[in-house]
């Protein structure tokens, strides 16, 4: 049929292709890691003794400087968890007693 050689463009575009399949597999593992450096930051505020606040804290989490919200575990958490790290907090003891 056709005995053209093939165009320069072609083994780039492979190459870019497999540099954009190297880079997402890179991103992917970062996320992974921050889910399991989240997974150990869960436990050890539970073995310690800090409150885990399910569903964002509330109200007076939004802004507390003491609240850790960085605690996605996987793609599908969606549960917004809270690490209160003030065991003071008259805010989260209220909520903790109920």
């Amino acid at each position: 049929m056709f005995h053209e050689p093939m165009p320069d463009c072609v083994p780039e575009y492979y190459r870019s292709k497999q540099e954009e399949t190297d880079r997402r597999y890179e991103l992917q593992t970062k996320q992974q890691e921050l889910y399991q450096a989240n997974r150990q930051k869960i436990d050890a505020a539970i073995t310690s003794g800090l409150h885990v606040l399910p569903f964002g804290g509330y109200d007076a989490c939004w802004y507390c400087p003491d609240a850790d919200h960085d605690t996605m575990t996987d793609a599908g958490d969606d549960t917004c968890r809270v690490i209160c790290r003030n065991p003071a907090c008259p805010q989260h003891q209220k909520e903790v007693s109920q």
